[in-house]
């Protein structure tokens, strides 16, 4: 729209995210039937850290995003 400003975002002070290893495996015996792992180290990574700052907040709220826990799971498909 014309006349509007530009919505930006910006950090009140900059953080830098830690190192991360995270492990994914899938193994299967056939093309349809699987088992499979995410993040079998069970790992709890910082994705995102984000600070930034609105009207009704305090600059010290850190809201962080992590990755999803251990999760295993398997895959059947059985043919008549």
């Amino acid at each position: 729209m014309p006349g509007r400003a530009p919505s930006s975002t910006q950090a009140y002070y900059r953080e830098t995210l830690p190192a991360h290893n995270i492990v994914n495996a899938r193994l299967g015996m056939k093309k349809d039937n699987y088992i499979v792992g995410t993040n079998l180290t069970n790992e709890h990574a910082a994705l995102i850290i984000d600070n930034t700052t609105f009207a009704w907040q305090q600059p010290t709220i850190t809201r962080v995003s992590t990755n999803q826990p251990l999760t295993l799971g398997f895959r059947l498909l059985y043919k008549c």
